[in-house]
């Protein structure tokens, strides 16, 4: 059962650590230690990032490795792959690899997607690539599908699907995820657009991307997270939906920080990523999950 605040129906926000797997993060190892030091320190879940956009001249470890490694020295956090699930592998493996981390983790993975960037880096599986608006509809189009493929896979029964971009026929893929039934999926959606709301809605969480803000890294405000709560409820998103927010307030969590987060989680937020930014470097980042989430009085 989840907590809540006293006298409300609002639950407790939860705390994990966003770690882009670049830079010094390229080198698993560095990963498995943040991982391990975050369970230690009290925080909540571990969320990777599996990007084919980079920084030039930089390097990259690969999500689902690093993942498993992270699952096989972990008992507690949740663990969370962020993948555009259309531009990285075709749905069929994304399945076989993501039921295998639900195993590994003993049922603690989420699973985050979206549509991904419109840039030939980020969209290698689209068979699209003009500048018009059709390339738009078609991305969205292709994610659509390459979920949908991806939860029948998921399920254990025989996968049969004809659609625009693909063709399935297929036994079941087995073993099905741990978790029933299914793994959580959380959808990234550009606010203030609606139709990744709507997408969000009939599934289990929803990771907000404010466009307007020009750091990515400073929190929406109260206000923001309250439409957006609202606007779910309208669209029957069910109890216990989870909204996700990313930025930067710790790790000393100064008391502005800290009455932020609580007016983020009044609001309907109920899990709050602490980013490790590109260039930030593993001692830095040491030192700021092992500080820990902020403790509730």
């Amino acid at each position: 059962m989840t907590a809540s605040l006293k006298g409300s129906n609002v639950p407790l926000m939860r705390y994990g650590v966003f770690v882009p797997l670049v830079g010094d993060f390229a080198e698993p190892a560095r990963a498995v230690e943040v991982a391990i030091t975050a369970e230690r320190a009290g925080w909540d879940g571990l969320f990777v990032s599996d990007l084919v956009e980079f920084p030039e001249g930089s390097t990259e470890s690969d999500a689902c490795i690093t993942l498993a490694a992270i699952a096989a020295r972990t008992s507690r956090i949740a663990l969370g792959l962020v993948t555009p699930v259309a531009d990285r592998r075709r749905p069929w493996v994304l399945a076989r690899q993501s039921a295998m981390l639900d195993h590994l983790s003993g049922g603690r993975l989420i699973f985050q997607t979206g549509v991904g960037y419109a840039s030939w880096h980020e969209g290698l599986a689209l068979p699209v690539q003009s500048k018009s608006g059709e390339e738009e509809d078609a991305r969205i189009s292709l994610f659509e599908e390459s979920l949908a493929v991806l939860q029948l896979c998921w399920s254990g029964e025989p996968v049969r699907h004809e659609g625009r971009w693909m063709h399935v026929d297929s036994p079941p893929f087995l073993p099905t995820p741990l978790q029933r039934p299914r793994i959580p999926v959380w959808v990234s959606a550009s606010w203030p657009r609606r139709s990744p709301l709507r997408r969000a809605a009939h599934l289990d969480g929803i990771c907000p991307i404010f466009t307007s803000s020009r750091d990515p890294r400073v929190p929406p405000s109260a206000e923001d997270v309250r439409r957006i709560r609202s606007e779910l409820q309208q669209l029957g998103a069910p109890p216990g939906h989870e909204l996700a927010l990313r930025g930067v307030l710790g790790p000393r969590w100064p008391e502005a920080a800290i009455e932020q987060l609580r007016a983020l989680e009044r609001a309907g937020a109920t899990w709050w990523f602490e980013t490790i930014t590109d260039d930030e470097p593993a001692s830095s980042v040491s030192e700021r999950v092992s500080a820990g989430p902020p403790r509730r009085p």
